[in-house]
């Protein structure tokens, strides 16, 4: 049996946090326990009243567990933090071994049977530390954008440019933070990639899963876009090793070479995948006939 935690991190996004909670709670199977807790920031736009309301049904007896917080926080990565706290504490520890930790921000969501694929991941890879596979990104009415194929995580591709790889198809084994590993509060939008470097710096070991497991919906306001994010990520190529930024073009073009040998340049099309739009109840299937690999990180994809 395998137990995975997913921690949502929530402010004043209501509707999408019900496709978020959908996308988990649907994930319920005979091998796999899962607990999910929310960490609202004390939302003004009725979350914390749906929360509540909503917290005795949500939780489906013996595979899926529902819990949730609501307070002032400082950050997106206060909340993570504080989640972390509460799952480590709350949750049964006895399968350590087997127990992932992740987090799935209210505008994202998974794709079916993604959990599982996980839970098999940790079984087939008993030696790592955590494991990440593909994302695809939307607009709002589930229209495919872009496919994100990651090719492996190596520490210096990140410190020459940024996290390429998306935290909603990242897991990790439990054991990562029971050692203590939490997030650096001081950033906005790029803590996770400091965690990243931190962890590989420790010899951490990763699994790269070339499969879609996750979908992330462009509103045109995430915080990666936003200027506060924009800026970190300029610092952290300012702040890079001298030797780092000298090379970052041949380190980069290093990085989109091992992408095009991995194909993650190219996709075979119909792509089908099943996400929540409206209806929070019943996923909706789509069938897309194109779509690109490129991502821009700036204010163009606020149309």
């Amino acid at each position: 049996m395998t137990i995975i935690s997913i921690i949502t991190p929530s402010y004043n996004q209501k509707d999408l946090l019900q496709r978020c909670i959908a996308s988990v709670r649907d994930q319920v199977s005979e091998d796999l326990i899962i607990f999910h807790h929310i960490q609202d920031g004390g939302s003004t736009d009725g979350t914390s009243e749906w929360l509540a309301d909503n917290e005795r049904f949500l939780t489906v007896d013996g595979g899926y567990h529902f819990s949730y917080k609501s307070e002032d926080d400082d950050s997106m990565y206060d909340a993570l933090n504080r989640g972390i706290e509460y799952i480590l504490i709350s949750c049964p520890n006895n399968h350590i071994d087997s127990s992932a930790v992740a987090w799935l921000n209210c505008d994202e969501q998974y794709l079916p049977g993604t959990l599982i694929k996980v839970a098999n991941q940790m079984k087939a890879h008993p030696c790592s530390d955590f494991f990440y596979g593909n994302t695809l990104h939307v607009d709002l009415n589930g229209k495919l954008l872009t496919y994100r194929k990651n090719p492996p995580l190596r520490k210096i591709y990140v410190e020459a440019a940024h996290l390429y790889i998306q935290s909603a198809s990242l897991f990790f084994r439990r054991s990562v933070f029971s050692d203590g590993t939490r997030f650096n509060t001081s950033m906005k939008s790029i803590s996770d990639c400091i965690l990243m470097i931190d962890l590989l710096k420790k010899g951490k070991r990763g699994v790269r899963i070339n499969e879609y497991y996750s979908v992330f919906t462009m509103t045109g306001s995430n915080l990666s876009i936003e200027d506060v994010g924009l800026q970190e990520i300029a610092d952290w190529r300012d702040q890079a090793h001298l030797i780092t930024r000298l090379l970052r073009p041949l380190i980069n073009g290093l990085r989109f070479i091992e992408k095009f040998l991995l194909g993650s340049y190219s996709e075979r099309f119909p792509l089908n995948y099943s996400i929540y739009i409206n209806d929070t109840f019943k996923r909706k299937y789509f069938s897309s006939a194109s779509g690109s690999w490129k991502f821009t990180w700036g204010n163009n994809n606020k149309k």
